[in-house]
């Protein structure tokens, strides 16, 4: 896999700022391909790969401290950590707060990173993450700080329409139930992508 072929490239050079992140980048992407396309053991390869993932970002952040690369990835290479082992026991691991305090950090740095990521990724962060520390509300911020970006329109960020659609899902109200089956109606027309389009797709039926 690419993972491999820059995990390769990361060991001859472990102190390449680029090299690092890139490899975590890579090990991150190999992860979530295998959740969304629910390959056989997915969770092993989560597990394994976002391991792997939290080890690169973090030589990243050591080798270039004021760059936002290391401290994104090391917060969405715990996510996918955190599917592969499952979010309890990422949590007794004491991943919260070091997911947290990095993709706080990547906002800090560079919130409009590949098209608002740290924005998103934040957002995120507050929505899954178990009682008592999950916060729709906080969530929700983050989700409109994007959608009033110039990002909220690139293909990049399709997802973003699922997990504003979630939180809307479970308000009270007409107006938030139409908000969200607006936005899940955009999700074809942005991507052909077939997990979020069948994300979407069974989401609106429950609207109805």
């Amino acid at each position: 896999s690419a993972a491999d072929l820059y995990e390769q490239a990361a060991a001859q050079q472990p102190d390449n700022f680029e090299a690092n992140w890139k490899t975590a980048k890579a090990c991150r992407l190999y992860g979530e391909e295998a959740r969304k396309r629910e390959i056989p053991h997915w969770e092993d390869i989560c597990a394994e790969y976002g391991r792997k993932g939290m080890f690169y970002a973090q030589r990243a952040i050591e080798a270039s401290a004021d760059q936002v690369e290391g401290y994104f990835y090391y917060g969405l290479c715990a996510g996918t950590y955190s599917d592969g082992v499952g979010i309890f026991t990422a949590l007794r691991e004491g991943l919260k707060g070091k997911v947290q305090a990095n993709l706080e950090k990547a906002y800090s740095i560079d919130k409009y990173y590949d098209q608002g990521a740290p924005i998103v990724a934040l957002g995120r962060f507050w929505q899954l993450v178990p009682w008592p520390y999950s916060d729709e509300d906080r969530a929700m911020d983050l989700y409109r700080e994007i959608q009033q970006s110039q990002y909220f329109h690139s293909d990049e960020n399709v997802e973003v329409r699922i997990y504003m659609a979630e939180i809307l899902m479970g308000r009270w109200g007409g107006k938030s139930k139409e908000e969200a089956r607006q936005l899940l109606e955009e999700v074809p027309q942005m991507t052909d992508d077939p997990y979020w389009i069948a994300r979407a797709e069974s989401m609106r039926k429950e609207l109805e």
